[in-house]
């Protein structure tokens, strides 16, 4: 730690009273004047001032404060731990540090000055997410949102403090996430000994993390199963056509011709359908993170010409018939020679 640094002040904050939460603000900028005075470096405690103008219970205000304070510590170079006890504020705080790769220290308090014991594990016994004779640290999240065109899942902690963690898709990577700013952006990789529980329907269903490690089951993000159910869908029914062949087939139907141009506007003779009156037949199942799904042969008529066709998807199992699905982009339908006989 050099002069001029910044520092992170972690103390406690919260108490029954509102005179407690008083006594420990000041207690939080006592911690970082004598830092600064005693060390030359620039220390930082935001709950010795945040809370006179943010309300903690108003969750808009309380994220606003998180991501103040999670800003300031990823600018640290150090994170100084102050008090004689550690809350679950304080144990938030100690982890993320650990994850961002900033060493803690531990202010010790002496007459007329004080000292710095540099702290060497930042997740042992005093801290809730190690299982005792385990060299692994766990943290429960939960799918947030899926980002594909940022290549990249988010996952939020389902205990203790609230943090943000991103998997790359391309090469399931993780990151810590900022939700300040650029939403849920790549901040740091995370350690190689922490071991994420993916948390889905109240089971753990994946064991994932940048290490390895005994019974590690990677994360597979909902567009690569999708990617999967399509494949096995199409080994399933080796017949089926692809987007590309549909779209050539409806443009080939008697009066296609006029939309089929490169000027041509094709969606509204692509998409004249009988929605609302097409039929599903369940054709296979799935399952994704502790989700079963149906695979659905939705049979469509084009408008125009009657011509009929099936259109492969899937939705959650238990909905009901025609509400949202998921679209395989796979298709199949009966020569013209075999339809001619349907009415029209």
């Amino acid at each position: 730690m050099k002069k001029n640094d910044i520092v992170y002040i972690c103390s406690p904050l919260s108490a029954p009273t509102k005179e407690g939460i008083r006594q420990n603000m000041e207690k939080a900028a006592h911690y970082a004047r004598l830092v600064s005075g005693t060390f030359g470096c620039r220390a930082i405690a935001p709950h010795s001032f945040l809370p006179e103008y943010l309300d903690d219970n108003i969750p808009e205000e309380r994220e606003v404060g998180l991501a103040f304070g999670l800003s300031i510590l990823r600018l640290s170079k150090a994170i100084i731990v102050c008090g004689s006890r550690i809350s679950s504020g304080m144990r938030g705080e100690i982890e993320m540090a650990g994850e961002l790769h900033i060493p803690a220290y531990a202010l010790l308090e002496q007459e007329g000055g004080a000292m710095l014991a540099e702290i060497k594990e930042t997740s042992g016994t005093a801290l809730p997410d190690r299982k005792e004779g385990d060299a692994w640290k766990h943290i429960r999240v939960a799918l947030h949102m899926e980002e594909s065109g940022l290549c990249r899942d988010t996952f939020c902690t389902t205990e203790g403090p609230e943090r943000y963690f991103n998997r790359s898709m391309a090469d399931g990577t993780w990151y810590t996430a900022s939700p300040a700013g650029n939403y849920c952006e790549n901040d740091c990789t995370v350690r190689a000994d922490i071991i994420f529980e993916v948390i889905a329907g109240g089971e753990v269903r994946c064991l994932d993390g940048n290490g390895d490690f005994p019974g590690k089951t990677p994360f597979t993000p909902f567009c690569e199963f999708e990617k999967a159910l399509a494949a096995d869908t199409l080994a399933a029914h080796p017949g089926l056509k692809d987007y590309h062949a549909m779209k050539e087939k409806l443009l080939s139907l008697p009066g296609g011709e006029a939309h089929a141009g490169p000027h041509g506007i094709c969606d509204n003779w692509l998409y004249a359908l009988d929605f609302g009156e097409e039929t599903e037949e369940a054709v296979g199942k799935a399952s994704w993170l502790g989700t079963e799904y149906q695979v659905l042969a939705v049979r469509y008529t084009h408008k125009p010409t009657g011509f009929a066709f099936r259109n492969y998807r899937f939705r959650k199992s238990g909905k009901a018939a025609r509400t949202s699905s998921h679209d395989l982009l796979l298709y199949d339908w009966e020569e013209e020679g075999t339809q001619k006989g349907e009415k029209r």
